[in-house]
């Protein structure tokens, strides 16, 4: 459980790049968390069946939801690779990190990545990216509590018990 004064109720165009809003408002399926595509502010969808598509920030106002203090993206590292990314891969470059996603109003299949946290990328900086990966919100005690665990690796790349 969250703390009840880590959190808070918040309004999705309220939040910062990389905030992340846990649904509480029926109207809207899924929880997001924040990005940007070319200086354009975005929602990503976290769940539901719209899972890692984006919408653009200024049409989701009214979407209301908790936010919590301390959340932080962790990365499984054996789960990194520097080939071709996966939707819903999380990815590092440089300073930046970013969420592939799927293209909206692409063809099938095609992916775009958005940045959660505005850093610095170089141009020889080459992305690895991690198709396991994880958002926690850290306790006042220093625990950490995941809220999302994500798994996109292929399914025929996945051991057998």
């Amino acid at each position: 459980m969250i703390a009840i004064n880590e959190i808070s109720i918040a309004d999705l165009t309220g939040l910062p790049k990389g905030g992340v809003l846990l649904r509480i408002d029926w109207h809207y399926s899924g929880d997001f968390i924040v990005g940007c595509i070319e200086g354009t502010d975005v929602a990503i969808s976290l769940s539901g069946d719209n899972q890692f598509s984006v919408r653009p920030l200024n049409s989701c106002g009214g979407v209301i939801g908790l936010s919590a203090e301390g959340v932080e993206l962790h990365v499984d590292p054996n789960s990194g690779t520097a080939m071709s990314p996966l939707v819903g891969s999380l990815g590092i470059a440089g300073k930046r990190t970013s969420i592939c996603v799927r293209e909206p109003g692409g063809w099938q299949g095609s992916m775009m990545d958005v940045d959660l946290n505005g850093g610095d990328v170089a141009d020889n900086d080459r992305p690895v990216r991690f198709s396991k990966w994880s958002i926690v919100k850290r306790q006042a005690d220093g625990s950490i509590l995941p809220l999302f665990n994500f798994d996109v690796t292929p399914k025929d790349e996945v051991a057998a018990p």
